[in-house]
């Protein structure tokens, strides 16, 4: 036998033995695996726990008309155009996220950006961050809105907060 269904899927037998042929074209491309073992491993938690309170909040405020995305990289909301210096400033937002992209749920566009600020974000090298972080959406023309972590939140005063700053 095959191992079932995901025998079949991935190529298996039941005892576990090398993979069946994807094709048998032999102009199709092989699928190479890495020649080295990968030592990443799956987080099961893609949000922290403060995050995903926070997160609730947020839908709860802001669902319909918007669509929240959680850890948005900051490079993914803005562009930088060629010339002198472009590699540099691409490197400087390719690793930094946004806690939350607030996009109009129509078009996708994004509106808001929304940060979560814990007691982290009182250290000296997450203040140069986060002041990075500022300047580069205020010259990319997006809001910006920040909350303090807390234990609860109030939808209402979310929803009026983000509006707040929404252009129009």
């Amino acid at each position: 036998g095959r191992g079932g269904c995901l025998g079949l899927l991935f190529g298996r037998s039941a005892g576990g033995a090398r993979p069946a042929p994807v094709s048998e074209d032999a102009s199709a491309p092989a699928v190479v695996l890495s020649p080295t073992p990968l030592v990443y491993r799956r987080k099961y938690e893609f949000l922290s726990k403060g995050e995903s309170a926070f997160y609730a909040a947020l839908q709860t405020a802001l669902s319909p008309p918007y669509l929240i995305f959680p850890k948005v990289r900051l490079a993914d909301v803005c562009y930088i155009p060629r010339g002198a210096g472009s590699m540099s400033a691409l490197n400087r937002v390719s690793s930094k996220h946004l806690d939350f992209l607030v996009c109009d749920a129509a078009t996708i566009r994004p509106v808001a950006a929304v940060e979560l600020d814990d007691v982290s974000h009182d250290r000296a090298d997450r203040a140069t961050r986060d002041k990075f972080v500022d300047d580069v959406l205020k010259a990319v023309e997006l809001p910006l809105v920040r909350f303090r972590a807390r234990a609860a939140y109030d939808a209402t005063e979310i929803r009026a907060q983000i509006e707040a700053v929404l252009v129009r």
